[in-house]
């Protein structure tokens, strides 16, 4: 394999797992942050919603700006706002300032994995972005694994303020590899076709089919209960099952296994299966596992290995909704995908965040609002999904 395919794989990898090295990498520092400033669980979730509304919110606007301008002058000025807020974060000296800078890092991050995402579509096309998808989804996963894990170890030797040493380094490198070695994927620059006039247009080409809206609820449903897992779980284990927060990392990372696994395998098979049989069957794997979450969670057995075997399976029918979810909302949309790319971004962060807020509110010191959440939401996803498919003319 050339050096040029091995360096995009991993620009294209990094940029897919920025949200989730700026997320992951957090949450075993969340505890010392609220202790160092003197905040409540609720209010120590938004050093987490804060940098997420924003990285939402952004990604409408970044990615029909890269059907206008291009996919990498987009990304080397966003990349460096998000360098600069990591670096803002490592020298707050109160709470509110630290919440301001992951608004930054946020408004930074917003466009990673939006133009990333069509610069797979401008490469690849409908027919192998499916298949690229997966298997960067699970070069993702090796990263999210480590994140949690290097979170942890980070706050136990140095502070919590070292995980935003490693995201502004982090960041640095993407703005190194987009600048050597990503060169311009966009086919055509039409500035009529792509100008802010053909924004709300486009939007509402994508509110309309219902192909679009159905995947993206449902993957939205799956994506917010991962992120209930990890929100709450975290909290668990270090304040109610006493783990240190590199231990409580490595937890985490172990449920992670599982969506790194689910996404090779639907890589290899996605071809032959076809990505809506992979979504259904990833949502029925979803349900079932957070489903049966919910019996040690309700019985109060407070055991890590009876905790955490359940999610893996979770994580593995993720590993099957969301990269084949995220290739089928995209491909219909050749000339927009960086609008269909942002939309899709929004929806699942912005459902994801709002899960993260609530969890802080709803942490009781046991895993039963955990798994429960996992489940409704797992549920809901499971009924939009085969609810379109009900209407789909039979082939």
């Amino acid at each position: 394999m050339k050096l040029h395919s091995v360096l995009l794989g991993i620009t294209l990898t990094m940029l897919m797992a920025l949200h989730a090295s700026t997320i992951d990498t957090l949450f075993p520092g969340i505890p010392d942050i609220r202790s160092e400033f003197a905040v409540g669980t609720g209010a120590g979730q938004l050093s987490m919603s804060a940098f997420v509304y924003a990285f939402a919110a952004v990604q409408l606007v970044y990615g029909p700006l890269s059907d206008r301008f291009g996919r990498r002058s987009v990304l080397l000025w966003s990349m460096s706002v998000f360098t600069l807020g990591a670096a803002m974060a490592v020298v707050a000296d109160s709470f509110e300032t630290l919440v301001a800078s992951r608004i930054i890092q946020g408004i930074g991050a917003g466009a990673a994995p939006a133009v990333a995402r069509a610069v797979v579509r401008d490469i690849y096309g409908p027919e192998r972005s499916g298949q690229v998808f997966s298997y960067i989804m699970a070069a993702f996963g090796i990263v999210a694994v480590a994140n949690p894990i290097a979170g942890g170890v980070l706050t136990d030797w140095f502070g919590w303020r070292a995980i935003f040493v490693y995201m502004a380094a982090y960041g640095a490198i993407v703005v190194v590899l987009v600048w050597y070695r990503l060169v311009e994927t966009l086919p055509a620059r039409d500035p009529e076709e792509r100008g802010r006039r053909r924004l709300l247009p486009n939007y509402g080409v994508l509110f309309t089919d219902r192909r679009f809206v159905a995947i993206t609820v449902s993957t939205c449903c799956i994506h917010a209960a991962m992120f209930g897992w990890l929100s709450g779980s975290i909290l668990v284990f270090i304040d109610s099952y006493g783990a240190t927060p590199s231990l409580a990392g490595t937890l985490i990372s172990v449920s992670l296994g599982g969506f790194i696994l689910g996404s090779m395998v639907a890589g290899r098979i996605s071809n032959r299966v076809g990505s809506l049989r992979l979504i259904g069957a990833g949502h029925l794997i979803c349900l079932a596992s957070a489903a049966l979450a919910l019996v040690p969670a309700h019985a109060g057995v407070p055991s890590a290995p009876f905790t955490v075997l359940p999610v893996i399976v979770f994580m593995f029918g993720v590993g099957f909704v969301i990269p084949p979810g995220s290739a089928a909302a995209i491909a219909p949309f050749p000339s927009m995908a960086g609008a269909a790319s942002s939309f899709l971004g929004f929806s699942q962060i912005t459902a994801s965040s709002t899960v993260i807020l609530i969890s802080g509110y709803l942490y009781d010191g046991t895993m039963r609002p955990v798994a429960l959440t996992m489940t409704v939401l797992a549920a809901l996803g499971l009924s939009v999904f085969f609810a379109w498919m009900r209407r789909q003319p039979a082939r």
